[in-house]
């Protein structure tokens, strides 16, 4: 990896680290995304001290990486068997993209040739988000704080930035700009959304997932933002930088 992928990557797996740490010490399971609501609480701080110590580990050991994306298998299985019974819910889907999603960037941690298979990955996870942030108008607009104007229309925005930004990685078009763009207003999100509301509920483990799974995806965002303007620069190779 060059400099700014690897910084990127390292603050990914900082962030799946912090999700380890808070299942290892509040002994719930990370909501939606460890689907472990009937292991007793040593079995999910075993869960949490797992995924703690290989995201610590995957930053710079590649076996380490690899039972990480096999963690985030074994978690997208089970998420995968509960969306049988909800699978016409877009938003049953969102859990089920992000594990995806963090199996993904494991994988292209310990294997630099996965690194086209994160970028559709990504790619496709952005069109679902903006998707659901298009037909979810109402729900989205009523997690942005009261002093953020016109909280009705920003659904449109972030929606319409994620479906484009998404086909961007899909297509491999721009694919660094959309990424970019999505690690900004990510980024953004953890100062407007998630601060906010992690000082009023400092304990809840929901909203911390839900900030430290917003900044992994923003650093996951950048990695595919690094790579592609790589292979842009580079005149697209067919393998990634630091397999030449």
């Amino acid at each position: 990896m060059d400099r700014p992928t690897r910084f990127a990557a390292q603050a990914a797996l900082v962030a799946m680290a912090g999700l380890g740490g808070l299942e290892l010490v509040s002994g719930a399971p990370l909501p939606g995304l460890h689907p472990f609501a009937a292991w007793p609480a040593w079995a999910v701080r075993g869960s949490g001290a797992s995924l703690l110590l290989l995201a610590v580990t995957s930053i710079a050991w590649r076996p380490a990486a690899w039972a990480l994306a096999a963690h985030w298998t074994l978690a997208l299985a089970l998420i995968g068997g509960a969306l049988l019974s909800s699978a016409t819910n877009p938003l049953a889907w969102v859990p089920f993209s992000q594990a995806a999603l963090f199996a993904a960037v494991a994988v292209r941690c310990a294997a630099p040739s996965a690194a086209p298979a994160l970028r559709l990955a990504f790619g496709a996870m952005l069109v679902l988000f903006g998707a659901i942030h298009l037909t979810q108008r109402e729900l989205i607009a009523s997690l942005i704080p009261a002093w953020v104007p016109e909280a009705e229309l920003w659904p449109w925005l972030t929606g319409g930035v994620q479906v484009a930004a998404g086909l961007l990685c899909l297509s491999r078009r721009r694919a660094w700009l959309g990424a970019v763009a999505v690690a900004a207003m990510y980024a953004s999100w953890l100062v407007v959304v998630h601060a906010p509301r992690l000082l009023a509920q400092p304990g809840s483990v929901f909203e911390w997932t839900f900030a430290l799974t917003a900044a992994a995806l923003a650093a996951i965002a950048l990695v595919v933002g690094a790579e592609s303007a790589a292979f842009s620069r580079a005149g697209a190779p067919t393998r990634p930088p630091d397999q030449q």
